[in-house]
């Protein structure tokens, strides 16, 4: 479809997928209410942010959720 590019961070790839958004990822580890990190860690909110958007530019399939290890 043609509109405005997405990406979903979730925090909870099983329920996401049955959404089937266009894409998304899933930073692995983190806890509900901290998609992007721990408060005041900008590092780590920068790096997943940079992460999605980058992700703009993946052509997936509706659904598929990419995990991703942001370990320190």
């Amino acid at each position: 479809m043609i509109g405005i590019p997405t990406v979903l961070i979730t925090l909870d790839p099983e329920q996401s997928g049955m959404m089937r958004s266009p894409r998304a990822i899933h930073p692995e580890g983190f806890t509900f209410g901290h998609s992007l990190g721990e408060p005041f860690d900008k590092e780590m909110q920068t790096r997943v942010l940079k992460a999605a958007l980058g992700h703009l530019l993946v052509k997936g399939e509706p659904g598929e959720i990419k995990t991703l290890s942001f370990a320190k």
